[in-house]
C-alpha cells in the first residue's frame, strides 16, 4: 500500500532543503534497483508492518538512535557537551533496545567490514593504558572510549532497519550550514547563534578548530556529491555544490593551515571524480598536475619561511623519541602531554632544535618557557607514540578496511567518501589529534556512513516483520 503525502516519511517539495531531502529519502538503496519506486512507495506501510508483529518502543528506539547518529555534525557546532551526549545516548539507548527487545545474536553487524577493525583499535588503546597503568582516572578514561566503537556498532546494527544514511546526510547538511551561519553571525554581530563571542572563532582552537574541521571533512564531502551525483536535479546540485563551497570558504576563513590545505585536496579530489568521469582520466592528470603547483605556490606565499613546518619538525623529533621508548604499545593516549614533558626536560634542548634556513632555531621555547604540546602534529606520530606499533597497526586495519568498502560503492551520495578520506589523511600529516574527542566523534560520523553505504531496511524491514 502506497504511503500517503501525510507520512512521516514522505518529504514533499515545498523548499530547496525539503527538495533536497526528498532525492536523499529516496536513495534507500546502495544500488540502482529496477524495483526501486516500489520498494519505496511501500517503506511506509512496510514499517508500520513491523511496529505491529514487534514492539512499537523498540523502533521507536531505533529511529531515536538514527536521528541522534545525524545529530553528530551539529553537537560538534553546539560543544563538548552536547557531542558527547549525543555520542554516549545513541549506545545507551541501543542498548537498551536490544536488551529488552530480546534481539538474537549480532553476527549481521559482525559480517560488516568496518566493526572488527575498530573493537581492534579500541582493544589497542586499553591494552596500552593497562601496560602505562598510573591511576584509576586515567585508566577509566580510556577504557570510555569506548562509547566511540559502540555508537559504530549501534548505527550499524540500525542501518539493517532503518535508513540510517538518510538520517545522517541530513545531519551533516544541517551541520555545516549551522556551522556556516554560527560563523557568519559572530563576525557580523559580535557573537553566534549561542551567545558566544568571537574571540572564540580566532587562533585555532574552541569553535575555530571544532568547525574548521567540519567545514574541511564535510564540505569536499557535499562538493563531491553535488558535482558526481547524475540523478540529482539542478537546484538539489545547486544547494549541495554551494554548500560544499562554502564550506572552503570558512575553512580559509579560518588560519589554520594544515586544514586548509586538507580541505583544498579533498574539494580538488571531488574535481578529480567529476573530470574522470565525465571526460577522461587524460584531463584528470592535469588536475592533480596544476593541483600540486597549487599547493606549492599556497605554501610559499602563506609563509615564505615555512615556520610553522619546522616547528612541526621539532614536535615530531619529540615524538618519536617517545614512541622509541615505547614501541610496542606507547605511552597511553592520556599519557602523551606527561610523556613530552618527561623528555623534552629531560636533557638539553639542541637535542631537539631544528634551525630553519632563515637561522631561527625551534626548540620548543617560547618566551623563556618550554612549551608542551598535548598532541604529535601528526597522525603517525601520534598513534606510534600512543599506542605504539600495535594501535597503529590497528588504525591502518580500520581505515584499509574502510577503504576497500568505499571502492564497492562509490555511486550517488557516495562520491564525497573518496574526498572525505582524502581530507583527512592531508589533516593528519601535520593537523588535529585523533584522540582529541570532537574529532573522534566526527570520525566515528564518517566511517559510520562507510558502514552503511550498502544497507537495504527495506528489504530488512520485510523480513523483520514477517519473522513467527
Amino acid at each position: 500500500m502506497p504511503s500517503s503525502p501525510s507520512s512521516k516519511n514522505s518529504f514533499p517539495i515545498t523548499s530547496p532543503i525539503k527538495s533536497l531531502s526528498d532525492f536523499i529519502s529516496r536513495d534507500v538503496v546502495a544500488q540502482p534497483s529496477n524495483d526501486l519506486p516500489n520498494k519505496l512507495n511501500t517503506f511506509d506501510s512496510d514499517l508500520d508492518t513491523a511496529q505491529t508483529g514487534t514492539k512499537v518502543w523498540a523502533f521507536r528506539l531505533d529511529r531515536t538512535c538514527a536521528i541522534l547518529g545525524g545529530a553528530i555534525p551539529a553537537g560538534v557546532v553546539f560543544g563538548t557537551t552536547v557531542f558527547e551526549l549525543v555520542v554516549g545516548l545513541v549506545g545507551i539507548l541501543w542498548i537498551i533496545r536490544q536488551v529488552f527487545a530480546r534481539t538474537k545474536g549480532l553476527s549481521a553487524v559482525f559480517k560488516n567490514p568496518l566493526v572488527l577493525p575498530w573493537i581492534a583499535f579500541y582493544g589497542c588503546i586499553v591494552i596500552s593504558a593497562i601496560a602505562n597503568f598510573r591511576n584509576v582516572n586515567e585508566l577509566a578514561e580510556n577504557i570510555l572510549f569506548f562509547r566511540y566503537p559502540l555508537c559504530v556498532i549501534a548505527l550499524t546494527d540500525i542501518s539493517h532497519r532503518l535508513p540510517v544514511h538518510l538520517y545522517m546526510l541530513k545531519g551533516l547538511i544541517f551541520g555545516v550550514l549551522l556551522a556556516l551561519l554560527n560563523t557568519f553571525m559572530a563576525h557580523l554581530v559580535g557573537f553566534d547563534m549561542i551567545g558566544r563571542e568571537v574571540a572564540r572563532y580566532a587562533g585555532k582552537l574552541k569553535e575555530a578548530g571544532r568547525f574548521s574541521g567540519l567545514a574541511a571533512l564535510g564540505g569536499p564531502f557535499l562538493l563531491a556529491w553535488g558535482l558526481s551525483d547524475q540523478q540529482l536535479k539542478h537546484l538539489q546540485r545547486f544547494i549541495l555544490i554551494g554548500l560544499g563551497l562554502l564550506s572552503l570558504g570558512l575553512v580559509l576563513q579560518f588560519d589554520i593551515r594544515t586544514v586548509q590545505l586538507g580541505a583544498l585536496a579533498g574539494c580538488f579530489a571531488a574535481l578529480l571524480i567529476f573530470v574522470a568521469r565525465r571526460f577522461t582520466w587524460v584531463w584528470a592528470f592535469v588536475i592533480v598536475i596544476l593541483a600540486g603547483c597549487g599547493f606549492v605556490g599556497y605554501i610559499v606565499v602563506k609563509d615564505p619561511y615555512l615556520g610553522s613546518f619546522y616547528d612541526r619538525i621539532h614536535i615530531w623529533k619529540v615524538a618519536l623519541a617517545i614512541w622509541q621508548e615505547n614501541p610496542s604499545v606507547g605511552v597511553s593516549v592520556t599519557g602523551y602531554r606527561d610523556a613530552y614533558r618527561e623528555i623534552i626536560t629531560a636533557g638539553p634542548l639542541s637535542r631537539f632544535a631544528v634551525v630553519a634556513p632563515n637561522g631561527v632555531v625551534y626548540d620548543g621555547m617560547v618566551n623563556g618557557t618550554i612549551e608542551i604540546t598535548s598532541h604529535a602534529h601528526s597522525l603517525a606520530l601520534m598513534l606510534l607514540s600512543s599506542t605504539g606499533l600495535l594501535g597503529l597497526g590497528g588504525f591502518v586495519w580500520l581505515l584499509t578496511a574502510g577503504f576497500v568498502r568505499m571502492l564497492k560503492a562509490l555511486s550517488y551520495w557516495r562520491s564525497g567518501l573518496g574526498p572525505w578520506l582524502v581530507a583527512f589523511l592531508v589533516i593528519g600529516v601535520a593537523g588535529y589529534n585523533i584522540y582529541d574527542a570532537w574529532y573522534t566523534t566526527l570520525f566515528v560520523f564518517f566511517t559510520v556512513l562507510i558502514a552503511v553505504s550498502d544497507s537495504d531496511p527495506v528489504e530488512n524491514i520485510r523480513s523483520h516483520a514477517n519473522r513467527p
